[in-house]
């Protein structure tokens, strides 16, 4: 890896541009300070760094970035600024003296990032032999940019090439290197979390798998890539929104209904029914909270479901509010999975629960709204209404009356079937009193 940069083969002299002659210029042009960082992170920048063994064991992919800081951007560094569906951050910074690195340490224990659960700092012994390799790049990319004659010369292209590929070869052996834990910690780096130092020995993904045990203690376990991912593919959200309409149409149905094995029905058997989520009940099946023993830890979740619907005072609550709530710890759920948990819970909670489009209630949202929902869900909102003491009696006098189960929202469904039976005529006539009117 510490072969000579600058061991080419000889340039023919009919060739017209002199790449000796132009590194020197632009080691003259790059010859101020600049920072190792920004010049990092701008020429290689650094790949998000995958927490496998917590991935594995619950099924959601977690991830962290990775940031280099130096002693001139510590302190401009965004720290609360993840990159996005990141569980956190890795700062991994260089410093260039002794006393730098000490700094970065009493930085790590005693400065913001002590404060802030998803950020892990690395801090190497020294980054000088790195500062080496990238001044070189950058002098290679300020020759590439400011030299027009490259054009008619394929040579020099390729020569220049050659040299700017070996110098991130090496470049990048040097960070994977340092991110490399347990060397790093063998070269004298050390790594910090929430203020105290920890131990990296067997690698930095183990690290990150232990961070995000401690930030979503409460995340589900869900084995389905189809569908427990951040973003889903077309066809896996084509599946997703077949799954939801059969929950809403076929719920006293063994497996919804679904004949076959599409990718709706894998999504059904890792999520609602190895969930316990829809389970037989007698002769029918019927949704239902997680049970006791809750296989895949959707109880957590589910809870704060109920308490955002349920809470005080009974208003609509906005759908896309919740769905961040659940997006981030301790509970870490991934945008496929969501819809799907909410229908599931509305579903359970049918009397006293529904939707709000744009302020309007759905006393029976069905798949056209929640095609909506799932590519827009700010435009909704949920609501829950348990009514207790004088209310609670209204109710049920009104259930009475009407013949349906004592609970607000079916006396709110068949008051609203009843009026839109009304004719035209019924709605516009002024031929009543006013207090009818």
């Amino acid at each position: 890896d510490h072969r000579d940069l600058h061991s080419f083969p000889t340039r023919r002299s009919s060739d017209l541009v002199d790449l000796e002659e132009r590194l020197g210029e632009a080691g003259r042009q790059l010859s101020g300070a600049y920072s190792l960082a920004e010049a990092v992170g701008a020429y290689l920048p650094p790949r998000p760094i995958v927490a496998r063994r917590h991935s594995y064991q619950t099924g959601t992919t977690r991830y962290f970035g990775a940031r280099y800081v130096d002693a001139a951007t510590r302190d401009a560094v965004p720290l609360d600024a993840l990159a996005a569906g990141a569980s956190g951050a890795v700062l991994l910074c260089l410093p260039a003296t002794p006393h730098e690195a000490e700094a970065f340490a009493a930085w790590a224990q005693d400065g913001p990032p002590a404060r802030r659960p998803q950020l892990v700092v690395g801090v190497a012994r020294r980054a000088g032999r790195l500062a080496e390799l990238v001044g070189e790049l950058r002098a290679l990319h300020w020759v590439s940019e400011n030299t027009p004659e490259l054009r008619d010369d394929p040579v020099a292209r390729r020569e220049l090439r050659a040299r700017q590929a070996a110098v991130e070869s090496l470049i990048r052996g040097e960070i994977e290197r340092t991110l490399t834990a347990g060397q790093m910690a063998g070269a004298g780096g050390r790594w910090f979390h929430r203020g105290r130092e920890v131990s990296a020995g067997r690698g930095l993904s183990t690290l990150l798998s232990a961070v995000a045990d401690e930030l979503y203690p409460q995340g589900p376990r869900v084995w389905n890539e189809l569908i427990n991912r951040r973003v889903l593919s077309s066809q896996g959200a084509a599946a997703r929104r077949n799954l939801i309409e059969a929950m809403l149409k076929q719920g006293d149905q063994p497996q919804l209904g679904i004949e076959g094995y599409p990718p709706e029905r894998s999504m059904y058997e890792s999520v609602l029914r190895a969930g316990g989520l829809h389970r037989p009940a007698g002769s029918r099946w019927v949704f239902a909270p997680p049970p006791a023993d809750d296989p895949l830890r959707l109880r957590p979740a589910w809870t704060a479901i109920e308490e955002y619907l349920f809470a005080q005072p009974p208003e609509p609550r906005s759908v896309a509010a919740l769905f961040e709530q659940l997006r981030r710890p301790p509970y870490g759920l991934t945008d496929g999975v969501l819809p799907v948990l909410l229908c599931a819970c509305l579903l359970v909670h049918h009397d006293a629960a529904t939707l709000y489009s744009e302020g309007t209630l759905l006393p029976e949202p069905g798949i056209a709204d929640w095609e909506v929902l799932l590519r827009r869900p700010e435009l909704f909102a949920v609501a829950g209404s348990r009514v207790a003491g004088p209310r609670a009696a209204v109710v049920d006098r009104l259930a009475r009356g009407l013949g349906v189960t004592p609970a607000a929202l079916p006396v709110v469904r068949d008051l609203i079937r009843r009026l839109r039976s009304l004719t035209e005529l019924a709605w516009k006539t002024q031929r009543l009193s006013p207090r009818a009117l």
